[in-house]
């Protein structure tokens, strides 16, 4: 004699039940990731670009270069002097020879770096660094949400 047949599926109350739940975890997700701004992490990934650009400039060509930050905007130059207008160069990736961070929608911290020959990295003044050099990136008037760079001396390795 055959066994009666069980009916196959979900009941309306197991449905609704996984309605809910999936609601208020969806909720949750969106309260939290709500608020964030991927700018800052993403801009300080191109400012890491530009420095390694730099950097690897000065060891291709054998002579300094350097990269500046005024806070809106940032530039590289070749040689030592970062407002000689006729050393500033383009970036790669960029149009203008400044990367202007307004249009971008965030903040830097000002810094001036020079990289020597084998690639070491030098203040303005032209002394080796002795302590990394942090750089931050943030977003205007969102303090807690920021990237921070920092070049290591000796190396010039870009964290």
């Amino acid at each position: 004699m055959p066994a009666p047949s069980r009916p196959c599926g979900f009941t309306m109350i197991e449905l609704v039940v996984v309605v809910i739940v999936l609601g208020i975890v969806t909720a949750v997700v969106v309260v939290r990731a709500g608020s964030l701004d991927t700018r800052p992490m993403a801009q300080a990934a191109a400012l890491r670009a530009h420095l390694r650009q730099t950097q690897s400039r000065a060891i291709k060509s054998g002579s300094e270069w350097g990269m500046r930050s005024a806070g809106s905007e940032y530039w590289m130059f070749e040689g030592t002097n970062p407002a000689a207008l006729s050393a500033v160069r383009p970036l790669p990736g960029e149009e203008a020879l400044r990367v202007d961070l307004t249009e971008k929608g965030v903040n830097i911290s000002g810094f001036t770096v020079i990289f020597d020959q084998y690639g070491i990295p030098h203040s303005s003044s032209g002394v080796l660094l002795s302590t990394n050099l942090g750089i931050t990136v943030q977003s205007p008037g969102d303090a807690s949400n920021s990237a921070v760079l920092t070049i290591i001396p000796e190396t010039g390795y870009v964290q």
